[in-house]
């Protein structure tokens, strides 16, 4: 009886000092993986990567190792907006998807849907939304009246320049230039 005793505490210890072990581990894998994300974004803030490309590798890796991670997708969309316009806008979709209740991935999306692809409805509808979450930035109301003026023409100037004339009272002083070019 002692004998069964003994060998059922023995194995009792060893398996209390796997498990301790097993989960030792796992918190490394985590610490590890935390600082894996880490030098790859100081890889990238350093300059060290030789080539664009290099640095949306990079962003991937990133995202492989943390699929919520919303500045990689910001970072390696604005790189693609250069060299693969689908991606670039998928990885702005990811970030409103990820974040719905920020302005920013709409801010971005805007601008890339104003100015790369010309989709100027889909630009007013990204700035309004940034809007409605950010209401005191005055460049959403400047690139949406901007996206107003190259979606419908001359036939809304009031409309736009109820933007501008928004975003200058919440300080951007480039507004007045427009101001004064669309809205006496």
């Amino acid at each position: 009886m002692k004998k069964v005793l003994l060998s059922l505490v023995t194995l009792m210890v060893v398996f209390m000092s796997c498990n301790q072990q097993s989960e030792k581990k796992e918190t490394e894998k985590e610490v590890t993986k935390e600082e894996k994300i880490e030098k790859l974004y100081q890889k990238i803030e350093n300059e060290e990567l030789k080539t664009t490309m290099e640095e949306v590798e990079t962003y991937g890796k990133i995202i492989e190792l943390d699929p919520n991670d919303v500045n990689a997708y910001l970072g390696r969309a604005e790189i693609n907006e250069f060299f693969d316009v689908q991606s670039a806008l998928n990885d702005y979709n990811k970030v409103i998807e990820l974040q719905p209740n920020e302005a920013v991935g709409y801010e971005k999306r805007g601008h890339f849907r104003l100015w790369k692809l010309e989709n100027y409805q889909g630009a007013i509808e990204d700035f309004s939304k940034a809007i409605e979450l950010n209401p005191d930035n005055p460049f959403n109301y400047y690139n949406r009246a901007d996206a107003i003026l190259y979606a419908k023409g001359k036939d809304n100037i009031k409309l736009a320049c109820e933007d501008y004339k928004k975003s200058a009272e919440l300080g951007n002083e480039g507004a007045y230039s427009r101001i004064n070019q669309w809205c006496r």
